[in-house]
């Protein structure tokens, strides 16, 4: 007797909905809760759990005789599979029904239990608590059994429940524990989107890396004015430019000190996950290419405004300076799509090498290519503010 997973699944559409369920900003999902490091993706887990328990069409000859009948009744069974693949599946609770009923065929009406005794991040019990399987989730880190204490156990408790108010939570934890967003604004200088929820690329520089005159004469040149869409040719051209002069290694490029590099790329790790997704990021000469999702509740200026804060204070106490560290406002832009996220992931990543700093990515200390690595070195200690400053070089 041979089970549908011993025989086939459709993976390619396994593959892309594994994929999607990974992507950042995808709305509301459990992952929001904790990101675990090797969280398995919700899809396979419906997937694997519906072929664990439904028969493969060759066990039952009787029934499918032909391998014509066997493959008809098992792309039927991969019907059912496509739809639990599907987007926002929270919203279709039919979608899961359809998948126990047909479960129900294989077990004398009652579903098996199941245990993950290395549960992880959850996502096998969860989907099998969702289908209508008695889940049970064992770890050995406590964060996990947290997660899946959180996911067994409080939230079907609250699921019928009410929202909280959110104007009586924040009479209860403070103004600043969710703040509005700002959506569109300005300080003048560039304008910025804050919205939840929304991955953007950031980009701050060094006060001296791209003189503001040298910006200027481009944009008179190129004719690019305020009300110019960022898809516009002429606004193309002017971050090519930017870019390329940045890369250059033009100004005082502070940011090859080992000190400030490992002070500005902490200050990024600090709040990840708590205010916001640190998704890619990496750490140039003279500019920081960031990409993030900012969490509901924190502003994307002032998530941008304490890093440059702390960084510029203490990056002018360890060099025995004072004045201008950063310039005074910073670029955002918006994820549009898969497509442009990816465009975007591959820019900030091989940064360092279009720099001619590195061979490649993972080689550049100071980027989260290197992290993705397991490459990232152990930070620095003991620098002195009057020691010779070590300079940022690639890790071999």
């Amino acid at each position: 007797m041979k089970k549908l997973i011993e025989v086939a699944l459709p993976l390619p559409e396994i593959n892309d909905a594994s994929a999607y369920d990974k992507m950042p900003g995808i709305g509301a999902h459990p992952k929001g809760i904790h990101h675990w490091w090797a969280r398995l993706p919700l899809p396979v887990s419906r997937a694997v759990l519906f072929a664990s328990v439904v028969d493969d069409p060759s066990s039952h000859p009787d029934k499918f005789p032909t391998e014509e009948a066997q493959e008809r009744e098992r792309e039927r069974l991969f019907g059912i599979i496509r739809r639990l693949l599907g987007k926002k599946l929270h919203e279709h609770p039919e979608i899961y029904a359809e998948a126990r009923a047909e479960m129900l065929k294989y077990c004398d009406g009652k579903l098996p239990p199941v245990l993950d005794p290395f549960a992880g991040g959850g996502s096998i019990p969860l989907e099998a608590a969702r289908l209508g399987m008695e889940a049970y989730a064992g770890d050995l880190n406590p964060v996990a059994v947290l997660l899946n204490k959180c996911y067994l156990e409080l939230a079907p408790r609250w699921a019928d429940w009410p929202p909280v108010n959110p104007l009586w939570r924040n009479s209860l934890l403070g103004a600043r524990a969710s703040r509005p967003h700002k959506q569109w604004h300005s300080r003048g200088y560039l304008p910025h989107l804050d919205q939840p929820g929304l991955v953007q690329s950031i980009t701050f520089r060094l006060y001296d890396s791209v003189p503001a005159h040298v910006v200027g004469s481009w944009r008179n040149e190129l004719q690019c004015t305020s009300s110019l869409p960022a898809t516009d040719p002429r606004m193309v051209e002017l971050r090519k430019r930017i870019a390329e002069f940045e890369d250059a290694g033009h100004g005082a490029c502070y940011l090859r000190d080992e000190r400030i590099a490992t002070l500005v790329q902490d200050a990024l790790l600090q709040f990840d996950g708590e205010r916001y997704r640190l998704l890619e990021w990496v750490i140039m000469p003279n500019h920081v290419h960031v990409l993030v999702e900012v969490l509901p509740g924190h502003r994307l200026s002032d998530v941008v405004h304490s890093w440059k804060s702390f960084t510029a204070k203490e990056a002018n106490r360890i060099l025995g300076r004072s004045g201008e560290f950063w310039m005074p406002d910073y670029f955002d832009r918006f994820i549009r799509d898969e497509k442009h996220l990816a465009a975007v992931r591959e820019y900030i990543r091989n940064n360092p090498v279009k720099a001619g700093l590195v061979e490649k990515p993972e080689d550049w200390k100071w980027s989260s290519a290197c992290e993705d690595a397991g490459r990232r070195p152990a930070l620095p200690g003991g620098a002195s503010a009057c020691a010779p400053a070590p300079r940022l070089t690639a890790r071999r």
